[in-house]
């Protein structure tokens, strides 16, 4: 009974210390990578430590939705007409993308894309 006590006791103990510091590799700070490019020009080049691992892109300009519009997720592809949506256009120029008959409004940023 004691030997069980005791592994219970262990068990919850590591599974305490692991959930309080989660590992730092896998997982990124959108909002962080949101202002890299904060003060940046289009075209240029950024190194940025996240977790373990340095992340290097560049500053380019892309779609960014006005309001609170919720974005489509999933389709292979459906994302080619946010991509098109800048091309062109100067910063901060208004533009618009129709997908699935549904229109975006918004305008083209800076905004940091990493290199894959």
């Amino acid at each position: 009974m004691k030997k069980q006590l005791l592994l219970i006791c262990l068990f919850s103990s590591f599974a305490a210390l692991t959930h309080a510091n989660p590992p730092t590799g896998g997982g990124f700070d959108r909002s962080a990578m949101n202002k890299l490019c904060n003060g940046k020009k289009i075209g240029d080049s950024i190194s940025t430590k996240m977790g373990d691992r340095t992340v290097k892109g560049t500053c380019q300009l892309n779609f960014a939705v006005t309001g609170n519009a919720q974005l489509p997720r999933g389709e292979r592809g459906q994302n080619a007409a946010f991509d098109q949506a800048c091309k062109g256009k100067k910063l901060n120029q208004a533009a618009s993308v129709k997908v699935n008959g549904q229109t975006f409004n918004g305008k083209c940023e800076v905004h940091f894309k990493p290199q894959r």
